[in-house]
Order: C-alpha cells, then sequence, then structure tokens
C-alpha cells in the first residue's frame, strides 16, 4: 500500500509540473492541487480501510488508491490549466504534514515507552490536532508572500516539501532496521526539518521585508477575512 501510495504521489506531481520555468510559487498550482487531493485520498482510503471487513479490506484500499491517483492527476490538470489559487491546497498540506509528524512522534514514542492504550490515543490525537492548528495558522499568516513573491519561490518548495520527504527517506529506511523505532526516528527528523525551514522561510523574509507585489491572501484572494 506504502509503495502505492509513492506511486500515486509521483504520477500526480508529474502531471502537475509545468513545462515554463517557475517565477512564483502560484505558478506550479497544478502540483499543490494535486498533492492536497492526494493527502485527502489517502485519508479517505484509511477509513475506508478501517470501516471494512477484514477480508474486503485490501479490496478497497486498492480501489481507493486509485481513484486517489486519477483524482490527483485530474485535480492537478484542471488547476494548473484554470491558474487556481495555490493558497487553499498549500495551507492544508502544511497542516497535514505538521499533523502528520507531530501525532506520529508522540504516537511511536508513547509505543516506544509501551503505552499501547487509551492514553497514547488521545495523546496522539491531541498532537494531530495542534499540529494542524499551529502550521495551518503559520502558512496562512505567510502563504502570501510564499506564493507570489518571487524572491521567495525556492522558500516555499522548501516549507513544502522537505519537511515530509526528510521524514518519509528516514522513516522508510531506519523502519526497515530497527521497526518501530526507526519510524519514531524519521518523524522525529521531519520535525526537525520543518523548524529548519520556517527558520530558511523567516530569514529569506527578513532580508526581503517588502513584498514585489500585492499579496491577495488576507487582503482578499483566496481567503477573506
Amino acid at each position: 500500500m506504502t509503495r502505492a501510495a509513492v506511486l500515486a504521489l509521483a504520477i500526480a506531481l508529474l502531471a502537475a509540473s509545468p513545462a515554463e520555468a517557475q517565477t512564483t510559487f502560484q505558478d506550479a498550482t497544478g502540483i499543490p492541487w494535486s498533492v492536497a487531493s492526494l493527502e485527502v485520498g489517502l485519508l479517505a482510503t484509511a477509513v475506508a480501510i478501517a470501516g471494512s471487513g477484514r477480508e474486503s479490506a485490501p479490496s478497497a484500499g486498492l480501489v481507493m488508491l486509485g481513484l486517489t491517483a486519477v483524482g490527483a492527476g485530474v485535480a492537478a490538470g484542471v488547476a494548473q490549466a484554470t491558474d487556481a489559487p495555490v493558497e487553499p491546497p498549500m495551507v492544508f498540506h502544511h497542516a497535514f504534514v505538521a499533523a502528520a509528524l507531530l501525532g506520529g512522534t508522540i504516537s511511536f514514542a508513547l509505543t516506544e515507552a509501551g503505552e499501547t492504550g487509551d492514553t497514547r490515543l488521545a495523546l496522539g490525537i491531541a498532537g494531530l490536532i495542534a499540529g494542524a492548528g499551529a502550521m495551518a495558522t503559520y502558512s496562512v499568516l505567510r502563504m502570501d508572500r510564499l506564493a507570489h513573491d518571487p524572491e521567495l519561490v525556492e522558500e516555499a518548495h522548501v516549507l513544502s516539501w522537505v519537511p515530509i520527504v526528510t521524514a518519509g527517506l528516514v522513516g522508510g529506511v531506519l523502519t526497515g532496521l530497527f521497526q518501530e523505532v526507526g519510524a519514531l526516528i524519521g518523524a522525529i527528523t521531519g520535525l526537525v526539518a520543518l523548524g529548519v525551514s520556517i527558520a530558511f522561510v523567516e530569514v529569506a523574509i527578513a532580508e526581503n521585508p517588502t513584498p514585489m507585489a500585492p499579496m491577495p491572501l488576507v487582503s482578499g484572494g483566496a481567503f477573506r477575512f
């Protein structure tokens, strides 16, 4: 199932990649919409598997993953063709990644400590909520600049992809060697990468304090306040 998810992500990213060079993160809007669609599909897949019987769970998982891959590709093409605003999927993606990293770290750490009951579940869910809320707030506050300022296009990509790729690579390799502790190390590494990526963004914003153009996120674009 993990391999299928990775393949779906690869297909989605290839379908979403713009042919021309990027000037801003908005130029690659198909990629975030594709990835956000993929993440929603993976959540739906997990729910479908959990709600299926033991015999039908594998089939339900494969069907959902197939639909997820197709949906991600379609979302990529439509978003890129229509120049859909990049802010909504990126806020969701950042919240999703932070939730997975913090919730996973707490859950894996408690498992290593021998806690397998309701306490682990409750604290894991609390970590999911805290991670999602904190990162969604940060993303909303910074996404105007990250999405539309040509000076911050590299920082936008670093923040968006480095934490989850780092956690996936480290966790994937170490889990095969050390089982649960490998997943814990991967989640912790992803959190560290997320912190470093945020620092990278903040340094870049401090060095480029004046946006190149009016930013539409808070002022009346993708999100209205």
